[in-house]
């Protein structure tokens, strides 16, 4: 969940965006996005801004941006599913 959803219990379009980079994430890493759950997930997404680890080597130069992009903690500031569509 993004983090405007977890804190104030709002949903926007780009609140999708957020989801979409996590999965991406998931499915490049064959992880799970986070080792945490229940009140600790949400602080560090939150409070602390915490966002998975893209590790050198993982995805490309311009996908890791995506999805850096996707992650940013004000959703005015995500791209958008257009702007993913053409930079993919």
């Amino acid at each position: 969940m993004s983090p405007e959803s977890l804190n104030h219990s709002v949903y926007y379009k780009e609140s999708d965006i957020y989801s979409f980079g996590i999965l991406a994430y998931e499915l490049i890493s064959e992880k799970d996005a986070f080792k945490m759950d229940g009140y600790k997930l949400i602080d560090a997404i939150v409070n602390h801004k915490h966002r998975p680890e893209l590790s050198e080597g993982m995805c490309g130069k311009d996908l890791k941006g995506i999805i850096q992009e996707c992650w940013k903690d004000n959703w005015k500031d995500r791209c958008t599913f257009d702007e993913i569509c053409r930079r993919l």
